[in-house]
């Protein structure tokens, strides 16, 4: 691949042949005047404004305001008492003592501020000058430059696309073969469920088979209990009409043996209690026979809800099996019961809430009624509070007059004291002023003794302004410095910058390979974990199916006539219990052939791929199984059963095994 698809281009543009002729000139003496070309006006960008210097006006600004509050409020608290005894001239020369070294502080920043500011002018005007005094060299330096940097850079591009464009068609080839392997993982496992599809949807057939033979049985059993129930309702009326004609008999013996005679009274009596004790026990019969009667029309309901309840749990065993199938319209369903039920709830709470806000505005009521009484309990008590403040007040008003009147007498007293007082505080102001002068006098002398040290220190802030500048530019160049080595740092990084794009294309295509793996791993626990349900559903498939022909079993010998097994009303019956008494007699048949959710039973998608057809001796022993209470039962059914005839899978359509088995 070349590096550069423009590259032949750019040559055949460039590059001119030997014999071509260059283009032939118009003659300037054809009569055509070359027309004057006229330079156009150069647009001079106006200078920037000078900028920079500015801390140094600050810091003389900064002096001088320091020096203004630091002189004022030592004169002030030192030095002057009183600024309104002094003549003009002594308040201009306090002016000017603090005035003058502030003014020169900021004065000195200014002049700071314009020396930085020309000293950058300076050094752009050097540079410029440089510049144009050897224009050529400079443009040749700039451009050569350039020029290395640019090739330098496109070679780098092209070897990077060389490399990138590699790489992306390593990438493209394995991501094909990875969709590839995708694409028939999804095949594989789009067949292994429409293959499980069809194994339900024949368990659901059968399982709808099986409901109409118990609908069926359970109806042929409710007419047997219905005419057993007919019988118990005959005998109890025979029994009934019985103890009526005898009742009857009895009746009339008793008048005959009441014609007898007085004599024979204590005998009649006797016999009459004896024929009263036997017809409470007829009636005691009779009320047994009804209590019979109503116990055999309670199991003949228990029986029947029984039944109902194992017509209803197998029909659950259907729906859940339809409601696998239908999961999405399940969701929708519960959505809007979940909306119905939300509903009812905002409904009985605003009620709720309706009933609450009126009980809390009748309290608020009751309240407002109680707070009112207390208000006017309470400004009753104020106003007599009120009456007794004011009482207090006038006795208070009449005690402060005569206080007043105590006052006015001890304030006249007082009035003289402060006359003397007054004029000893003029004979010691007259003493303050003499020393007052005295006392300027010496600050005078002192001010100028601070005007030299003044100056001398403006000296040394010169001084010191020139050192900080030096100290300035020495920083300026050290930033300058730095800005180039941040430069060459730049441009070392857009140099590595080819090599982290290889890293980062390693590392996506590290990533895409592990999201592959990761996926097909997916895939394959999805398919082992659909298995291990099927194989869970048809355990309990058969579980249910063995304990409804238990249950079965119990209810054919109790329509039978036989003995019901003797348990609590509570409590389930036991399954193998049969098995058990026939294991007691000695038959090992029933060991060997019972019904039991062992590892061999339990369905193999893989052992049924490797062996085919499922073996049938099985089968035939759970058919020909020993019925030791003899009749019908839901083995009989489930035996027939071939539980791996719908779930082997299409021919040539076999399950992959997954790496893990493998």
């Amino acid at each position: 691949m070349p590096a550069d698809d423009n590259a032949a281009t750019r040559s055949t543009r460039t590059a001119k042949p030997a014999d071509e002729t260059p283009a032939i000139l118009k003659d300037p003496a054809a009569g055509q005047v070359p027309a004057t070309r006229t330079a156009a006006p150069i647009a001079v960008p106006p200078a920037k404004p000078a900028h920079g210097g500015g801390w140094i006006a600050f810091a003389g600004a900064a002096c001088a305001a320091l020096w203004l509050g630091g002189s004022g409020a030592y004169l002030y608290g030192y030095v002057i008492d009183d600024f309104a005894a002094l003549s003009p001239a002594q308040l201009a020369g306090i002016a000017i003592f603090a005035g003058a070294p502030a003014l020169l502080f900021l004065l000195s920043g200014l002049l700071g501020r314009t020396v930085a500011r020309a000293s950058a002018q300076v050094r752009s005007v050097e540079s410029a000058l440089a510049r144009l005094s050897t224009p050529v060299d400079t443009l040749q330096g700039e451009v050569r430059q350039m020029a290395d940097a640019v090739s330098l850079q496109v070679g780098r591009i092209n070897t990077a696309m060389d490399s990138a464009l590699a790489r992306l068609a390593a990438m493209e080839e394995v991501i094909t073969h990875h969709a590839d392997s995708l694409e028939d993982t999804s095949k594989a496992a789009r067949e292994r469920v429409e293959s499980l599809m069809r194994s339900l949807k024949g368990e659901r057939e059968k399982l709808a088979e099986i409901a109409d033979s118990l609908d069926d049985k359970s109806a042929l059993i409710a007419a047997a209990i219905q005419e057993q129930s007919e019988m118990v309702a005959a005998a109890a009326e025979l029994a009934n009409e019985k103890a009526t004609e005898g009742a009857l008999t009895l009746r009339a013996g008793a008048e005959r043996l009441g014609s007898a005679g007085d004599e024979t009274i204590k005998s009649a009596e006797k016999a009459s209690e004896i024929l009263g004790e036997r017809a409470s026990n007829l009636r005691e019969l009779a009320d047994t026979l009804k209590s019979r009667g109503d116990g055999l029309d309670a199991a003949y309901h228990k029986h029947r809800e029984r039944l109902a309840e194992a017509s209803e749990a197998l029909r659950r065993e259907q729906e859940k099996i339809a409601s696998a199938l239908d999961f999405h319209k399940a969701e929708l369903a519960t959505l809007s019961k979940t909306a119905g039920s939300g509903a009812e709830t905002l409904r009985k709470s605003a009620e709720e809430s309706g009933a609450v806000f009126t009980r809390a505005i009748n309290d608020a009521i009751n309240r407002a009624s109680a707070l009112s009484k207390t208000i006017e309990s309470e400004t009753r008590t104020a106003a007599e509070a009120s009456e007794a403040v004011l009482q207090r007040l006038t006795e208070t008003a009449r005690e402060a007059r005569e206080a007043a009147v105590e006052a006015a007498e001890r304030f006249s007293g007082q009035a003289g004291a402060a006359e003397a007082a007054l004029e000893r505080v003029s004979e010691a102001g007259f003493e303050a002023a003499q020393r007052s002068d005295e006392t300027f006098q010496a600050r005078m002398r002192e001010a100028e003794l601070l005007v030299d040290r003044a100056a001398k220190a403006a000296d040394d802030a010169s001084e010191a302004v020139r050192k900080q500048l030096a100290d300035t530019l020495e920083t300026a160049r050290k930033q300058s410095d730095h800005v180039e080595m941040m430069l060459r740092d730049m441009r070392s990084r857009f140099d590595d910058a080819p090599a982290a794009a290889r890293r980062a294309t390693l590392d996506l295509e590290r990533a895409l390979s592990e999201g592959l793996a990761k996926l097909n791993a997916t895939a394959e626990d999805a398919s082992e974990s659909a298995r291990e349900i099927d194989a869970m559903f048809q355990a309990r498939v058969r579980h249910n199916y063995e304990l409804l022909s238990d249950f079965m079993l119990r209810m054919g010998s109790v329509a039978g006539g036989r003995k019901p097994i003797d348990i609590a009303p509570d409590e389930v019956p036991d399954p193998l219990i049969s098995r058990r008494r026939a294991a007691t007699k000695g038959s090992t048949h029933d060991s060997h052939e019972e019904v039991r959710l062992e590892p061999r039973d339990q369905i193999d998608d893989e052992d049924d791929d490797e062996t085919g057809a499922p073996e049938r001796p099985r089968d035939e022993r759970l058919a020909n199984q020993a019925r030791p209470e003899g009749g019908w039962r839901w083995k009989d059914l489930l035996a027939n059963m071939d539980p791996d005839e719908d779930d082997e899978p299409p021919a040539g359509n076999k399950p992959r095994r997954s790496k893990r088995q493998g």
